[in-house]
């Protein structure tokens, strides 16, 4: 009897899963193949698997994927949004919150703080932290990964702060990133008005209402900047086909290709050059910073390629960069 009484609870733990729907693995996309460190997600002939056992639902994947088709029922951007927003409009700038680690301990929280409880601190990104200040409150604050289960989440999470802290030296909101359990701070920047904070693309509504760049720090930077060299592009296009947000488009007229190119979609998430068969030209590049300016600035053009058509069908046979660099591979063959 005594040995039944001994048996272990069942615990529910909420899973990752992939919108199908929204998820651009189809064209290459693997950003939460790589950001998972526990190996527990594959992509597979255009599709992505999660294997439910070696998860521990860390939310990394959550937090890297571009599209937001990794979805965590139990923790979505909409539900953290919420969160943060009822706690500012119920106490306002008087408070601040604490982003905890939902897998470990919970320590307590002394007065004037809030707990914000997240799959893993590991997983934050430097606007998660920034946004409740442009929210209306005023301190934010991560306390120390509680699990332990990931050996590099001290790492990132300092990275992510760190990040952060001076992402705002310059802004309104500055010194308001305080150590976890610090004296809360007296009043709060004035709350601004965020759309989906907390979502893939949360990073360009906090980068417009901060107003100012973010460190050239390429390790945590939530937002990036591609750049196309017209001398080794060929204008093949692989790179804005398998472009998850659509920050790289093509537009065609009168046998002209272009590429171009919106910062406002980019989430540096790095498909864009796994694409590329030039890469080793370094037709592409990928400058992972945050810079309102090229955000506001909207759709630009990167390079243009003429396109050679048949001259018996009429039909498109390939860029004039593509027949030269096919000439180049083959040389008299």
């Amino acid at each position: 009897m005594a040995t039944c009484l001994t048996l272990a609870v069942p615990e529910y733990r909420a899973g990752p899963a992939v919108d199908v729907e929204t998820c651009r693995a189809d064209g290459g996309c693997a950003a939460c193949v790589a950001a998972c460190p526990h190996r527990a997600i594959t992509w597979h002939g255009g599709a992505i698997d999660v294997d439910r056992v070696a998860c521990v639902s860390c939310g990394r994947c959550v937090a890297v994927c571009p599209t937001g088709a990794m979805v965590n029922p139990a923790y979505t951007p909409a539900q953290l949004h919420a969160e943060v927003t009822t706690l500012a409009e119920a106490v306002g700038g008087a408070a601040g919150v604490v982003l905890v680690c939902s897998r470990g301990p919970l320590a307590a929280v002394p007065g004037g703080w809030y707990p914000l409880v997240v799959p893993c601190v590991g997983m934050l990104l430097p606007h998660w932290i920034v946004a409740p200040l442009l929210m209306g409150l005023a301190g934010v604050a991560v306390a120390a990964c509680s699990c332990g289960v990931e050996d590099d989440a001290a790492e990132r999470v300092a990275a992510v702060v760190e990040f952060a802290r001076e992402w705002i030296e310059e802004s309104t909101v500055s010194g308001r990133i305080v150590p976890c359990f610090g004296r809360v701070p007296e009043s709060a920047a004035p709350p601004a008005a965020l759309s989906d904070p907390f979502g893939p693309l949360g990073a360009v509504a906090v980068a417009l209402a901060l107003g100012v760049a973010g460190p050239e720090r390429d390790d945590v930077s939530p937002l990036g900047l591609v750049t196309l060299d017209q001398t080794t592009c060929t204008g093949c296009e692989a790179c804005a086909v398998g472009c998850p947000t659509g920050a790289l488009l093509v537009r065609r007229s009168n046998a002209l290709v272009e590429i171009g190119f919106s910062a406002a979609a980019c989430t540096a998430c790095g498909t864009c050059l796994t694409r590329c068969p030039e890469i080793g030209s370094r037709a592409i590049t990928l400058d992972r910073r945050v810079d309102p300016a090229a955000i506001e600035a909207g759709f630009r053009i990167l390079v243009r390629h003429e396109m050679r058509l048949c001259t018996r069908c009429g039909k498109e046979i390939a860029t004039d960069a593509a027949l030269r660099r096919i000439e180049e591979t083959l040389g008299d063959h």
